[in-house]
């Protein structure tokens, strides 16, 4: 199907995620995925992840603000814009888009995308996330 819709398709199963990992205080890699808990205030400045996909499962949606912001040009840099309940300095831009589906909902992106968790204002946000790298099973085959 893939091949027939895209003119193009890749065999995943000779593939691997390897999985984006953060050091602890002791130095010690705690790789994802993992489970991010917002409470009220809670949220995650704006970044890019860095790895080729990064796979978001939103839990709950018992909360209010929160949600996914993503911006459309990495190089923009705007201090006069103000995202609700952040300060001029913890973002760059308006979002192009703010996500923010029912639990049970998945979404993936590129590497490439910038984007932030928005402050929750009432109540717990949880998602699932984790960003990773496809990389061949065969140390042959180069992607």
């Amino acid at each position: 199907l893939a091949e027939e819709a895209f003119g193009m398709s890749s065999d995943l199963r000779g593939m691997e995620a390897v999985w984006y990992g953060e050091p602890d205080e002791t130095g010690q890699i705690h790789p994802e995925p993992k489970v991010n808990v917002y409470s009220e205030g809670g949220h995650f400045a704006q970044h890019v992840d860095g790895m080729e996909l990064t796979i978001l499962v939103v839990l709950t949606d018992e909360f209010e603000g929160g949600g996914t912001a993503f911006y459309r040009d990495l190089d923009l840099i705007h201090e006069d814009v103000n995202v609700a309940g952040m300060s001029n300095e913890s973002h760059s831009m308006q979002p192009v888009i703010v996500a923010k589906p029912p639990a049970g909902t998945a979404m993936i992106w590129g590497a490439t995308l910038q984007h932030m968790a928005l402050p929750v204002t009432k109540g717990t946000r949880a998602v699932y996330v984790g960003s990773f790298d496809l990389k061949s099973k065969d140390p042959a085959l180069v992607l």
